[in-house]
């Protein structure tokens, strides 16, 4: 409801020739409307002023009017006042003084020459630039008559004045009121704000009960946290709880009450709206009247799942961490900063120097014995220091006797410094049998290695002598069956000479004896000599040997000839050794630069022979081992010598094989290009040649490029 109260002069014209003001309380329902005819309050207000053969005029934003009964606007158009003086009155009224100024005033019938006494004011809370302009002709002023009506002009600024302080101050009062309450409402909606805030940061709303435990309020944020409505919620809340929950809740909530607590907290599950169960906390104010009978709840429930999973999980690690401890063997200690027993844990105290309790409080320099108190006092200042790991060993004495413990220090946190020890006595016992065994172990190999050199030398020198002797005898007379017998006796001895010359090598390779020797040689040379030597037999099992060269190699590398010989003979031996009748052999070679003059060379010897298992492949490197279904007799040293060899120019061997289809054995070597290359004609076997591959039988004059040939 407004009230409206309307000030009216009794004089006033009509509201609709009249100015209207109106001023709204901005607390109080109330509204003040003002109607006022300014012109003609001026007008009545002068009414009684006497000027004699004088002027009286209005002034308001720059216009003149009337002020005398006598004189309407409309005339008053015709009468004006000179420029100069027109703007001195208007200076005066924009600035607020009050002046006198001679000047002239134009008539319809002639120029009046005399004084315009300029009098400005404001009627609040009109805004309009206001004042009166009294023009007096200089003939026939009558001193008396002006005083009388300067008085009566006096008395209207004065009344207008009282009214608008009363209007000032009313409406100054108005506003201060104004700002507290908006000052008190922005407190208000800024307390509501962080309430708003604080619930959604703890998925939280409130509740109120009434001493029934009816709700009766559910805050709106209960459908963003369990997804029910508030209604849904208020009716229902019961049936979202099992009934365990309710009756534990039921006993604790009248427990509380008998007690006149004034708050209760307490957790449980609640089945959210899609099924699924939420952990929820409630903090509950219980209320009372004045009496001190229970009247009500008011309540806070969040959702605590989060929190809850995270606690569930500590405690899972908890139990996890206490299952470990109960399995470590190992001496726990805890430490401040300066080095006191704050904390233990030693499941077997009898491997302490005294009981653990007796340690708490106490340093490490007051517990531990000198001078390992000094070496332990060391190690924690420089865990200190570094915040690194620390590990050391020290040896104590028990009352059960002497032993040895691996001690870690290391940081537990910005304060605290922690220790585990373990007792290694035993294992130390064991290590020292090992380097025992090991050491004797060794040493029986160095003197079998020995034994063994000494006596294949031994017996290679009378076998020697003995094939000497055979190659004489068969360039005497004899007959055939004699011939025979002396081929079997001969080929039994170059036999046996293998052997022994295998026992020698791999002798010298065990005890560490032997060395690289590289000298400067012609690799397609070598490998031409090495096909030679191995073609009656590649004829006699009708075996088509192959051998191909791809890459930059060039003509003369720096290697271990003899040694990278060795293992070429060994392989290509057992490849024909092996291989079917009408099978092939082939040897790829492959050269691969690196930095400088170094060069890698890559072998392939690949064979048709009667393959090898999978499951023997890693045993034939082995010393004294050949293949199950091996039936060609030998040591079993050869591959094992050869990837010595291999090993100590730098590569390694690997073997690939499939039985009954053959087998490919491929190994690399690291070797040098010489500085000055040269390019020889070398004779090769004739038998095949084609794509780079050459075979054996007869002789041919053929030339060899820097690439594959």
């Amino acid at each position: 409801m407004t009230a409206i109260i309307i000030f009216r002069h009794v004089s006033a014209v009509p509201p609709a020739t009249g100015k209207t003001v109106l001023v709204d309380h901005q607390l109080l329902p109330v509204r003040l409307e003002a109607r006022v005819n300014v012109r003609n309050f001026i007008r009545q207000q002068l009414k009684s002023f006497y000027i004699s053969s004088g002027y009286k005029i209005f002034h308001k934003n720059g216009s003149f009017y009337s002020a005398q009964g006598n004189i309407s606007d409309e005339e008053l158009e015709h009468y004006t006042f000179s420029d100069d003086l027109k703007e001195l009155i208007s200076s005066n009224q924009a600035n607020g003084l009050r002046a006198s100024h001679i000047g002239i005033l134009s008539t319809p019938e002639s120029q009046i020459s005399g004084t315009a006494h300029s009098y400005p004011f404001r009627l609040y809370p009109l805004v309009d630039q206001m004042g009166l302009v009294f023009f007096q002709p200089h003939q026939g002023v009558v001193a008396g008559i002006y005083r009388g009506y300067w008085a009566t002009f006096l008395g209207f600024v004065v009344l207008v004045m009282l009214f608008s302080l009363l209007i000032y101050f009313w409406v100054k009062n108005l506003e201060r009121n104004a700002r507290l309450l908006s000052e008190n409402a922005a407190e208000i909606n800024d307390l509501f704000e962080k309430q708003r805030l604080l619930l959604q940061e703890s998925k939280g709303f409130i509740y109120f009960q009434n001493q029934y435990f009816k709700f009766t309020g559910v805050g709106e944020e209960v459908k963003e946290i369990f997804g029910y409505t508030q209604t849904e919620f208020m009716l229902n809340f019961k049936d979202f709880l099992d009934a365990d929950t309710l009756e534990d809740y039921g006993e604790i909530f009248q427990q509380a009450i008998a007690d006149r607590k004034e708050s209760l907290t307490y957790e449980f599950f609640i089945r959210h709206k899609d099924g699924s169960l939420r952990r929820a906390r409630t903090f509950e104010r219980l209320l009372y009247d004045e009496k001190g009978t229970f009247s009500g709840v008011v309540g806070l429930c969040s959702d605590i799942s989060s929190r809850y999973a995270v606690e569930e999980a500590m405690k899972l690690g908890e139990e996890r961490l206490r299952s470990v401890l109960h399995a470590l063997p190992d001496i726990i200690f805890i430490y401040d900063q300066d080095a006191v027993f704050i904390d233990y844990y030693v499941q077997d105290e009898s491997l302490l120097l005294s009981p653990a309790e007796q340690s708490l409080g106490k340093s490490i320099q007051e517990v531990l014995p000198a001078p390992l108190n000094e070496k332990v006092m060391r190690t924690f200042k420089k865990t200190l220091k570094t915040g690194k790991l620390q590990t050391f060993e020290l040896e104590s004495d028990l009352p059960i006797g002497k032993r040895i413990f691996e001690t870690r220090f290391f940081m537990l946190d910005a304060n605290h410094v922690i220790s585990m020890a373990r007792d290694i006595t035993g294992q130390k016992l064991w290590e020292k049998g090992l380097r025992e065994a090991v050491d004797a172990a060794e040493q029986a190999s160095r003197a079998k290695s020995t034994f063994l050199a000494s006596m294949s030398h031994e017996i290679r020198t009378p076998m020697n002598g003995l094939l000497g002797v055979l190659s004489l005898f068969e360039k005497t007379p004899l007959t055939e069956q004699q011939r025979q017998y002396l081929q079997i006796i001969r080929e039994s001895g170059i036999s046996l000479k293998d052997i022994i010359s295998d026992v020698l090598d791999y002798s010298k390779i065990e005890s560490g004896k032997i060395e690289l020797h590289p000298s400067s040689f012609q690799i397609r040379e070598e490998i031409a000599g090495i096909f030679r030597m191995f073609s009656r037999q590649a004829e006699e099992k009708q075996v088509q040997m192959e051998f191909k060269i791809a890459g930059t190699l060039p003509e003369t590398l720096i290697a271990d000839k003899e040694k990278l010989r060795q293992v070429l003979v060994n392989l290509i031996g057992n490849g024909l050794k092996f291989s079917r009748a009408n099978g092939f052999l082939r040897l790829r070679l492959t050269c691969e630069p690196i930095v400088g003059q170094n060069v890698v060379l890559l072998f392939e010897v690949e064979d048709t022979g009667i393959g090898i298992p999978s499951d023997q492949i890693k045993k034939l490197t082995e010393p004294f081992v050949q293949a199950e279904n091996a039936s060609a007799g030998g040591t079993g040293l050869g591959l094992a010598i050869s990837k010595r060899l291999i090993e100590l120019m730098g590569g390694d061997l690997e073997i690939k094989s499939e039985l009954g289809k053959g087998s490919v054995f491929m190994f690399s070597i690291f070797a040098q290009a010489a500085a000055e290359e040269t390019y020889t004609r070398i004779d090769v076997p004739k038998h095949y040649r084609g794509n780079g591959f050459y075979g054996y039988g007869g002789k041919i004059s053929t030339a060899f490029t820097r690439r594959g040939g």
